[in-house]
């Protein structure tokens, strides 16, 4: 049967399938493949965009730190002294008599883990306390004279029925330097 014997119904549906297979082994094999490629290469690229964010966060944090050190370096440069490594129990004694000074009842003092950076160490304390403003006052002002950097993070005070009687928690952190080792 040749070509010329074909109805014109037969040509075009001959036509048609000799499309079809044209566009099926175009499909099969040039663009399967490079859709796949295409594919690989996103996955990389988006493998790479979150190493590349979490090498930006890492780089920011290592900014922040290093801030934080040079400005601890000035403070001691200053002459401002800051806790020997290892002493936190003097810095929870010395919160605990501060309380006591300022006529205030210590309700609770948790020593928190030690946040260690690459030069310095911070040593968090969280306190609760019950008493008048007046001896919050003075527990501030005895915290500011202590003769070690010492810095309070977070301060929430209440006033339990409106009373003149408040509570506080904060949590003050002592600072301790390494000794740099040659």
């Amino acid at each position: 049967m040749e070509f010329r014997e074909l109805t014109a119904r037969e040509k075009k549906l001959l036509i048609i399938f000799l499309i079809v297979v044209v566009v099926a082994v175009v499909y099969y094999f040039f663009y399967a493949p490079q859709w796949e490629k295409r594919m690989e290469l996103e996955a990389k690229v988006e493998a790479k965009l979150q190493e590349l964010e979490f090498s930006s966060f890492k780089l920011r944090r290592i900014k922040l730190l290093r801030e934080e050190i040079e400005l601890l370096e000035e403070l001691r440069r200053a002459g401002v002294e800051f806790l020997e490594v290892g002493q936190r129990n003097r810095m929870v004694v010395d919160l605990d008599e501060s309380a006591l000074a300022a006529d205030l009842e210590l309700l609770s003092i948790t020593p928190a883990s030690s946040r260690e950076e690459d030069q310095y160490l911070q040593y968090p304390v969280n306190l609760v306390l019950k008493g008048e403003y007046s001896g919050f006052l003075d527990f501030i002002k005895q915290l500011a004279e202590f003769d070690y950097l010492v810095q309070i993070n977070s301060l929430d005070i209440s006033s339990p029925n409106l009373s003149t009687e408040l509570n506080l928690e904060l949590e003050v952190a002592g600072y301790a330097f390494r000794e740099e080792e040659d």
